[in-house]
């Protein structure tokens, strides 16, 4: 069995939409291991994570993290440990575009 370390996502600025940061690939599971999300602009805002799990979509059943708002400069490191199935997602959006970003994702991969 191989355990294989990834940067998952390699950065970008969130979406006032929801928006897929990474999917679960097939036939393995995915850790995750660091991530983080910094606002990078001068006046606070509001980020929301999702889990969601393969086949559905994002809302309140599957929150990660409520709404919660970010000071300006600040940065949010998230809680590891979530396992990504094949096509389970982590998703996010915010109050407004270009304004809080999400540096990478990373994690381990095993077979399923």
């Amino acid at each position: 069995m191989s355990i294989v370390l990834q940067r998952l996502y390699s950065g970008g600025q969130i979406a006032t939409t929801i928006t897929t940061l990474v999917t679960g690939a097939a036939n393995v599971k995915t850790l995750i291991t660091e991530w983080s999300f910094c606002n990078v602009d001068a006046s606070a805002h509001t980020l929301t994570v999702y889990l969601v799990r393969s086949g559905g979509s994002p809302g309140l059943a599957n929150i990660l993290l409520p709404p919660t708002t970010l000071q300006a400069s600040e940065t949010l490191p998230m809680p590891t440990g979530q396992v990504l199935y094949a096509g389970d997602t982590l998703q996010a959006d915010v109050d407004a575009n270009s304004v809080i970003t999400c540096p990478n994702i990373t994690g381990y991969t095993v077979p399923a």
